[in-house]
């Protein structure tokens, strides 16, 4: 368990020494923290909106997944991808069939520009109640535009 740990812990080491490298040949000590941009989302039933996954593409372009309350359907499955500059690429939900909850847990992209989102959907239980939960999981071609 000790060697586990220390190999972690070199892993992780590395990570942030690669990191800090990167900032401080970007940035001078005295340059002022530069936001290059930042996006809000508010899903169609204007409740809690809560990311749970990020990934980055080879392009710049920004994918986040997470559970976002519809309109009329729940917790909804939520997908978006953001272009470089911080513009909206598309937005993808997914609401299974009961209207019962849908939580993402995890995103991947592939070599090919693909999109995986996976997680877990309750179904629809006997007189209207709460069933099973299942897991789903989704492919959002790379092809994706917008609309959804």
């Amino acid at each position: 368990m000790r060697t586990t740990f220390k190999n972690e812990l070199i892993k992780k080491t590395g990570v942030i020494f690669v990191f800090v490298l990167t900032l401080l040949s970007a940035v001078s000590l005295f340059a002022q923290p530069y936001i290059g941009w930042i996006q809000r989302y508010n899903g169609p039933g204007n409740g809690d909106d809560k990311a749970v996954a990020l990934a980055i593409d080879n392009s710049g372009n920004v994918y986040i997944t997470g559970s976002s309350i519809g309109d009329t359907t729940g917790l909804d499955y939520c997908t978006i991808k953001y272009l470089p500059n911080g513009d909206t690429g598309w937005v993808r939900r997914y609401n299974n069939p009961a209207y019962k909850g849908d939580y993402t847990v995890a995103l991947r992209l592939d070599k090919s520009g693909n999109v995986y989102v996976t997680g877990t959907s309750i179904g629809q239980g006997i007189m209207g109640g709460y069933g099973s939960t299942d897991i789903v999981t989704i492919n959002i071609s790379r092809t994706a535009t917008q609309p959804g």
